[in-house]
């Protein structure tokens, strides 16, 4: 699970593609008030949650290069809205802030993480429960974690299962300028395969207090071919850029 950073990173492959509680949507903090109740333009000082009635859009257009080979363009969007200060729901399911204090931030999210359709496997729907956070160095540096369960229901498979574990940085390169990176170990449940790996990285520029516009990078060393699964491929290299509007 990817933090609730700079934009989802899981979010970032595709539609049918596995979409994680850590990979929400755009937002991190440290403790103490919000100056005026506007959302920190510096994306180190955000809340892991978004503040209340706040509303976070954010779209996605990458370019991929699966384990076979294969090449393809996508787009993907994200919704999410601040019901409270520590309550959000929106495309990564249900989001409650449980813990805040002295820079550090902890989470708790349940909800989708993907659905997949194939003529020759069925259809294949993953939910999940998470527990992630933050903790806030100083406004420029900031280290994530998570801990995500996923179970994928299958129609003609076996149901499968995976607990992911994440750790990242985020580090403010210059004014308005934050750079991400993030690794996630997936230790597969019911697979060929026993586990994976996901690399990702970021870079984002904050255009103004509501507007974030970035690249990101991803690669994964999983694979389909063995698994003998399909239906659940994920991409070997991902890259693209994101834009998140919040208002």
């Amino acid at each position: 699970m990817a933090v609730l950073g700079q934009f989802n990173e899981d979010i970032i492959m595709k539609n049918t593609f596995k979409l994680s509680a850590m990979a929400m949507a755009c937002i991190l903090i440290s403790n103490g008030a919000l100056a005026d109740d506007k959302y920190p333009k510096n994306p180190i000082l955000r809340p892991i949650t978004l503040t209340d009635n706040t509303l976070a859009v954010t779209a996605i257009v990458g370019h991929s290069t699966e384990v076979d080979g294969d090449e393809e363009w996508y787009a993907v969007p994200a919704l999410h809205y601040g019901v409270t200060d520590n309550f959000m729901v929106g495309s990564s399911g249900l989001t409650y802030r449980v813990w805040q204090n002295d820079g550090l931030e902890v989470a708790l999210n349940a909800g989708f993480r993907g659905a997949f359709d194939s003529d020759e496997f069925g259809d294949s729907v993953g939910f999940g429960g998470s527990v992630f956070g933050k903790k806030v160095i100083n406004d420029n540096l900031a280290f994530t974690f998570g801990v995500d369960y996923i179970h994928w229901a299958e129609d003609f498979l076996d149901d499968k299962s995976e607990v992911d574990y994440s750790l990242g940085v985020m580090f403010n390169l210059a004014p308005d300028w934050t750079v991400g990176g993030n690794y996630t170990y997936r230790d597969l449940k019911d697979f060929n395969q026993d586990s994976a790996n996901v690399f990702r990285v970021s870079l984002s520029y904050a255009m103004n207090d509501d507007i974030d516009l970035g690249i990101y990078a991803a690669d994964s060393d999983y694979e389909e071919v063995v698994n003998n699964h399909y239906l659940h491929d994920e991409f070997k290299e991902t890259a693209g850029v994101f834009m998140n509007w919040r208002f």
